[in-house]
């Protein structure tokens, strides 16, 4: 946009009211279907996990008591209504609502000053350091920048591939459960677990022992093209 002629501030708002409109919009769209199903979600995770409690049932595990604790694990989330809270809540509308701004102005002025302000942080150091820590820096912020793309991009891939046998299944709550699927990517390892236990038990209370064992199926599947391949292709280059 500087080159087209634009003066470096309409540049920057330019590129962070773009970045902004779309990320908005998509969560605009996504957030009502997915807190509209949240408390069914977190009823279909529960039964799952009391139907697949059976097993253990042989190691004095009974069912009554498995259910009692995952119902103290779970009323507490029911109980807060993040649901209607997300949509509704005024006190956490107005929290993000700052937050964004917050956001998209340290934004603007990293975009906009950037340089500069990189520039200011390292005359506060020695001449003599200067020159080593700016390379430090330079390569930190470049192995950072690559790895939040590289998360980014697999997160999406995972979230689509997994999507797609959901759909293809015709599990319910498909949306949330693929709304959940990206966001845990972020989250390695711990991320992957909990989003595909919750899908798979969605599946085995709603469809049954065949689907969720195909859906089991789907999901390690993906993590292990994940693992081999899509982070060592992805995100190795970048880092």
């Amino acid at each position: 946009l500087e080159e087209r002629g634009l003066r470096p501030a309409g540049a920057a708002f330019l590129a962070v009211a773009l970045a902004a409109f779309v990320f908005l919009g998509l969560w605009a769209l996504i957030i009502p279907s997915v807190a509209g199903q949240f408390d069914e979600l977190v009823d279909s995770v529960r039964q799952g996990a009391v139907q697949a409690a059976g097993v253990l049932e042989p190691f004095g595990v009974s069912r009554g008591d498995l259910d009692r604790q995952i119902h103290e694990g779970l009323s507490g989330l029911q109980g807060s209504d993040i649901a209607n809270r997300l949509v509704s809540g005024a006190l956490i509308i107005t929290q993000w609502a700052a937050a964004v701004v917050l956001v998209a102005v340290l934004t603007f002025f990293f975009v906009k000053d950037g340089e500069q302000i990189w520039d200011w942080l390292m005359g506060l150091f020695a001449d003599h350091r200067r020159e080593p820590l700016d390379e430090v820096g330079s390569r930190a912020w470049g192995a950072l920048a690559g790895y939040v793309q590289g998360v980014f991009l697999v997160a999406t891939i995972d979230a689509v591939l997994i999507g797609i046998g959901l759909l293809v299944m015709g599990i319910p709550l498909a949306l949330p459960l693929i709304v959940l699927t990206f966001l845990a990517a972020f989250f390695p390892i711990v991320g992957a677990f909990v989003a595909g236990a919750v899908a798979v038990l969605v599946a085995l209370v709603t469809q049954g022992a065949v689907s969720a064992i195909v859906i089991l199926a789907v999901i390690v599947a993906v993590q292990q093209l994940e693992g081999n391949v899509f982070y060592p292709v992805v995100v190795g280059p970048k880092i």
